[in-house]
């Protein structure tokens, strides 16, 4: 049963990933079912539970414009998995950094609902996490998501109407992305982000709100 929801995964994850999320579903809906079996019948299998939590993962992606509601169904599902797993292999990093993800996520979609006190708490809860990876591995990929991270706060402190943090947040990006130049290059969109972080820094020194950086 575990080969064929594995399949089922993989299918809805490569359709995903071709651009077709509500094709995708189906499988990755029909791999979710298989696997909570599964995980019934045999509670806090790690390899269960880890296929679920990156199926659940896939399926939030998926949903995000193709189904919202089964979207944040899957990002719930999400969180509560790698939840568990954390509590069996706390020193896994392949899962910290998803948990990290799925955190971001969430409060990303609680900004969005206009619940912006849980957002801000749980994106400054993300930060954390960024900050104590960069400080462990001081490479460009860190220090960028720490910056993106950073935006991702500012975002949602821009919606919430929260100026003071909505430029903290971005000067904080900024620094963020400096270090990563000072490591090497900066690697896919990184530059995009930092040069609407520079330019929001300014902004926010002449008294003005930043924009929303996306």
């Amino acid at each position: 049963r575990f080969e064929r929801a594995y399949a089922d995964f993989v299918r809805g994850q490569a359709r995903n990933v071709a651009g077709s999320p509500a094709e995708a579903l189906p499988f990755l809906q029909a791999g979710e079912r298989q696997l909570v079996q599964l995980d019934m019948q045999s509670p806090n299998d790690p390899i269960v539970l880890n296929a679920l939590a990156w199926l659940a993962y896939e399926g939030y992606n998926a949903g995000t414009e193709a189904n919202p509601a089964e979207s944040a169904r899957f990002l719930a599902l999400a969180r509560r998995t790698v939840d568990r797993l954390l509590a069996l292999e706390a020193n896994d990093r392949s899962l910290q950094s998803l948990a990290i993800n799925v955190r971001q996520s969430q409060a990303e979609l609680l900004g969005a609902q206009g619940r912006f006190t849980e957002a801000i708490a749980l994106q400054q809860e993300v930060l954390n996490g960024r900050r104590a990876v960069a400080q462990q591995d001081r490479d460009v990929r860190a220090f960028s998501r720490l910056g993106i991270s950073e935006l991702i706060l500012g975002n949602i402190a821009l919606n919430s109407g929260d100026r003071a943090l909505a430029c903290a947040s971005n000067r904080a990006a900024a620094q963020a992305f400096s270090s990563a130049r000072r490591v090497g290059p900066l690697l896919g969109r990184s530059e995009y982000f930092e040069n609407h972080a520079v330019e929001n820094v300014a902004i926010c020194a002449a008294g003005r709100m930043p924009h929303p950086v996306g």
